[in-house]
């Protein structure tokens, strides 16, 4: 899922966590690996926000945190790939 900077921007105030800059190296790695996303990289790893129930419309935009990569020491330089991890954080953008 791509965001839009609004959504961006909200999912920046609800999280600690940063953007991972669209078209930089990492991101095109990034989306070799799990395609075209709005990636977000944080303590625990790498990260992409899902819809909440996308076949049911709601006044909010609700999403789920999504774990697709983590840190394979704690300098943070590399990263694994996981199985997608659906994380306990559900944010409304």
């Amino acid at each position: 899922m791509i965001l839009s900077q609004k959504h961006v921007n909200s999912v920046l105030r609800w999280t600690i966590c940063e953007v991972i800059t669209r078209g930089s190296e990492a991101h095109e790695k990034l989306v070799d690996v799990f395609g075209e996303h709005t990636f977000f990289k944080s303590v625990e790893g790498v990260f992409i926000m899902e819809p909440i129930n996308a076949d049911r419309p709601s006044k909010q935009n609700l999403v789920k945190r999504v774990r697709v990569a983590t840190w394979t020491s704690d300098e943070r330089k590399l990263l694994r790939p996981i199985r997608w991890n659906n994380a306990a954080c559900e944010i409304a953008i």
